[in-house]
């Protein structure tokens, strides 16, 4: 299996169509990822690290056809806790430091 045949089994796998995948990889057309299938053109490096993300699989595989290891060990979220992204978290500190600020700002 190639590199488009990879991304196509990946696509087909999540019930995607090209023009869906163009899209969320801000294509504007699904020509564009139809190549990538075929082999008649190569994504950038950051276009194969999106793939990867909306494939839900690593660069490592795509590019080489090497599986990840899958962990041995599945943890579920504890009761009252809530999985965020790393990113929405550290948006969240970046507002509660500016509201802090401002605070601080108006009782002087």
């Amino acid at each position: 299996m190639n590199f488009g045949d990879r991304i196509k089994r990946l696509r087909e796998d999540k019930k995607m169509s090209q023009d869906d995948l163009a899209r969320l990889m801000g294509k504007k057309h699904r020509n564009v990822v139809g190549s990538w299938e075929k082999g008649k053109a190569e994504p950038s490096l950051s276009d194969i690290r999106k793939l990867a993300e909306i494939l839900s699989t690593t660069t490592n595989y795509l590019i080489e056809g090497i599986e990840a290891a899958q962990p041995t060990v599945v943890q579920e979220v504890p009761a009252g806790y809530v999985m965020m992204k790393a990113e929405e978290v550290i948006e969240m500190q970046r507002q509660l430091l500016k509201k802090q600020g401002e605070k601080i700002e108006e009782q002087k």
